[in-house]
């Protein structure tokens, strides 16, 4: 089983609160054709002592705490920290999203992610990629604004299985979301009343 992390990326349109979804490419192993939350499993970087050093200062052990097994212990510090970085790392590889504030605690304005986009498929052949990009654009993880939601495991009966954290967080502003198409291929944004009727669907 794969420890994995998640993410709700959430917006305001017209009074109505919307959440990311995004459809994974018909011809995969695993729930092909599904309309999916950004997300993916946790690699070893993910909790290595370089992306410790790239987290915003004012998040610095926000991660601790919030997480506990399923018997109710908190979750090893370590295994917390990787699960909050996959969840903007996996953000970031699949939808474009990038998590991260500068040095001075500026958000990434719509300008610079536009630039930042062609290193999406770098990370995603190659997650420790990650922490070499925000060491080039001496950017820092923004953990803090994410809140946890949930925890599901994917059922027995299928042959690939994920342990996996779901977390929410606001579209910040000025991001523009895309598929990155390769395993994503398609995003919209949904209100809850829209969202039974692609989230079984493989049509």
């Amino acid at each position: 089983m794969h420890a994995a992390a998640t993410v709700l990326l959430l917006r305001e349109f017209d009074g109505e609160l919307e959440v990311l979804m995004m459809r994974r490419g018909t011809g995969l192993a695993f729930m092909a054709g599904m309309w999916v939350f950004p997300g993916g499993r946790v690699d070893a970087s993910d909790a290595s002592e370089a992306i410790r050093a790239r987290i915003s200062p004012d998040a610095l052990g926000a991660w601790h705490g919030r997480l506990h097994t399923p018997q109710g212990e908190p979750l090893a510090e370590d295994a917390a920290l990787a699960l909050h970085v996959a969840a903007c790392r996996e953000t970031f590889e699949e939808s474009g999203v990038l998590l991260a504030r500068d040095c001075a605690g500026a958000a990434c304005s719509g300008e610079r992610m536009a630039r930042l986009q062609e290193h999406r498929e770098i990370v995603a052949s190659n997650a420790g990629a990650f922490v070499a990009l925000l060491e080039a654009e001496d950017l820092y993880l923004d953990l803090a604004p994410l809140v946890y939601w949930s925890h599901w495991i994917t059922p027995s009966l299928e042959p690939k299985r994920f342990d996996t954290r779901f977390f929410a967080i606001a579209l910040p502003p000025g991001h523009e979301v895309s598929a990155d198409q390769s395993e994503l291929t398609h995003h919209a944004w949904l209100a809850e009343a829209d969202m039974s009727a692609v989230m079984y669907s493989a049509g």
